[in-house]
């Protein structure tokens, strides 16, 4: 209630983005952050001088930037029995962020995104989003699906987009920086085009 009455809800929401950060000393630096929110009757959330809430907001932006890049390239595969399945593996826990996304964006279709790093993951059943975690790792999905577990309309779009990426790449402008700094390496291997 403190922090409802101290911060607009952009600043609230950073603390939790900090908190999905899992950076080493992220729960200190909540506190201290907070605590100067607290004890100052100024408004010291915007003074960048202080090393705490300058961290508090780079950590908060690199999470929401992880957030976007979730949405941006998380491919939703479709499985044999109908489900659509996309594997992550983001630098912080920023998947509660993007769940929201996938949500609206795929409403009318079964999904299971799943953070191959955190061991857990959230499936949509056309009602509700939960989240998800199994038991045992063999349980768990993969990050390479192979064929007869993928939907055969899946494989024929799979090899269409393989051959249009192929037709529409121009070999004298090939640009890997280019490719690096717009689309980072390690969402590549999600990427139908980049296997």
């Amino acid at each position: 209630k403190g922090l409802r009455k101290k911060l607009p809800r952009r600043l609230r929401n950073m603390l939790l983005h900090v908190w999905l950060s899992e950076s080493v000393g992220a729960d200190e630096l909540l506190l201290r952050y907070m605590r100067k929110i607290f004890d100052s009757p100024e408004r010291k959330s915007a003074d960048f001088t202080d090393a705490d809430v300058l961290a508090v907001h780079d950590i908060a932006r690199t999470v929401s930037r992880e957030a976007h890049h979730l949405i941006q390239f998380a491919r939703l595969r479709k499985m044999a029995d109908g489900s659509y399945y996309a594997p992550v593996s983001p630098k912080c826990n920023a998947l509660p962020l993007a769940v929201g996304y996938f949500r609206d964006r795929f409403a009318d279709q079964r999904w299971l995104v799943y953070d191959l790093k955190r061991r857990y993951g959230y499936a949509y059943d056309l009602h509700e989003v939960r989240e998800v975690v199994f038991e045992s790792l063999s349980d768990a999905p993969s990050e390479r699906l192979t064929d007869d577990l993928l939907d055969a309309d899946e494989l024929a779009f799979q090899r269409l987009w393989k051959s249009y990426f192929d037709a529409l790449a121009i070999p004298e402008r090939f640009n890997p920086r280019l490719q690096r700094r717009q689309m980072p390496a390690r969402f590549w291997k999600y990427l139908i085009e980049k296997e």
